[in-house]
């Protein structure tokens, strides 16, 4: 794993007998020598190498030394008689606040995967919850670049039973007052990892009903009370200033766009909108698909007593509120034709619930202004309407109210395939660090 601090450097971590680690470090132009006589996961007594003190950012263990080692190092292949195959060094959700924001130590984490909260907020960022135990305290973390396209978000999907996660190599960060991991270069993550610690935690949560459902709860502790505020509060917020972070606020569906088409077959790895190929639905990334996956994706206009605004329910969150999933509407009861709405759908029409959303953020493209995570019941039995006397303070309108609306990217599109989209010029990346990790 590389160094942030530098480019011309690769990093591994050995692990003795006893299960504790060091960090070694070369110079990136001895890679291919090392790679031809280091294989991962064998052991070996290392000699000739050099012990300096760790000083860089980025420390994945606790040892104040590290070790240097150049082509003067030999290693000689040992039996692996009782080495351990992985090293983490937990630290619990009450110690997380004295991490925060220091890049000189980095975290590792371990806790059960709360699926319904599990968002892909575009192709390089990936968000989960994790829910540790003994504490019960819930934690997102959010991976991004190589970390977030490598993980199995499938597997993830469709486990039938808890899933326990540890995340290494995580920085802690926060956001609106709460605490969040965020991933580096040095981020592995492991689903059902073979150790005691994630063992421990499955069998807590095994047989007990403390998974959070895919369903629309009440219960204070499952965030339908967290960062609440009304849709003129939060439309008034920046974007970019509170990307990934999630509001909950009381309101009614008012509208449903029925000129958008209600559902798309996505594809079973990356979920993008597949394209027909002769008979055949294709990805433009992992090529023909002959079992799509159904995916709801639905425009509405959601309004409480201070606004009305555009909002955009994907799969999940659809799932959650109609309490069926895209493929037993469109299979098991007919529901074929995406630009024809089901009858459904209409009913959520009036409904007033406990949202969780986020702003839209400009990659998604789209009229919309939110993006709708999770739905919650709330006790209020009516439709919200729209108050004629301004709930806040007269102001000077902001102009982020006022943006050019944008449309949905080409992957999250759900129009007909003649709809014509407009290019976005793409951003530069001048972020050109290598990312290797190497476990011994």
């Amino acid at each position: 794993m590389d160094t942030p601090e530098t480019e011309i450097e690769c990093w591994y971590l050995f692990v003795d007998r006893n299960g504790d680690a060091i960090q070694v470090v070369s110079d990136l132009r001895d890679v291919e020598h090392f790679d031809t006589i280091i294989t991962l996961q064998s052991c070996y007594r290392v000699t000739n190498y050099i012990c300096k003190s760790c000083k860089y950012i980025g420390k994945v263990v606790l040892h104040c030394a590290i070790i240097r080692i150049g082509k003067a190092a030999t290693f000689l292949q040992i039996l692996d008689d009782g080495f351990p195959s992985h090293y983490f060094n937990f630290v619990t959700y009450e110690n997380l606040r004295a991490r925060l924001n220091k890049r000189r130590l980095l975290t590792d984490y371990v806790g059960k995967v709360i699926i319904d909260t599990f968002i892909q907020s575009d192709k390089n960022c990936l968000k989960i919850k994790l829910l540790e135990d003994p504490s019960g305290e819930v934690i997102e973390a959010t991976m991004s670049g190589e970390v977030a396209t490598s993980f199995n978000k499938d597997a993830l999907m469709h486990a039938s039973s808890s899933v326990i996660a540890t995340l290494t190599s995580m920085e802690v960060v926060e956001n609106e007052g709460a605490l969040q991991l965020t991933s580096t270069s040095a981020t592995h993550v492991y689903l059902d990892p073979n150790i005691e610690q994630a063992k421990a935690i499955a069998a807590k949560f095994q047989g007990e009903n403390t998974a959070i459902e895919r369903s629309m709860s009440g219960n204070k502790d499952n965030g339908s009370e967290s960062n609440r505020a009304t849709l003129a509060e939060v439309l008034e917020k920046i974007p970019k200033h509170h990307t990934g972070t999630r509001f909950t606020c009381i309101a009614s569906i008012t509208k449903i766009n029925k000129r958008r088409s209600w559902y798309y077959k996505g594809c079973t790895e990356c979920l993008k909108k597949l394209k027909p190929r002769g008979d055949i639905m294709a990805c433009t990334d992992h090529g023909d698909i002959l079992k799509p996956r159904y995916m709801y994706c639905v425009i509405v206009t959601i309004t409480d007593h201070t606004k009305s605004a555009s909002a955009i329910f994907f799969d999940e969150a659809m799932a959650s509120l109609l309490q069926t999933e895209c493929i037993n509407m469109v299979v098991d009861q007919g529901y074929k034709d995406p630009n024809i709405m089901p009858e459904p759908l209409h009913s959520m029409t009036g409904q007033t619930r406990i949202f969780q959303l986020e702003l839209a953020i400009p990659s998604f493209k789209s009229s919309a202004r939110f993006i709708i995570n999770q739905v919650f019941q709330t006790a209020l039995p009516t439709t919200i309407i729209l108050s004629t006397t301004p709930a806040l303070s007269s102001t000077t309108p902001s102009s982020k109210l006022t943006r050019v609306k944008r449309k949905l990217p080409r992957s999250q599109d759900t129009d007909d395939d003649t709809a014509k989209l407009k290019k976005e010029k793409p951003k530069k990346n001048n972020c050109n660090i290598v990312k290797r990790q190497k476990t011994l």
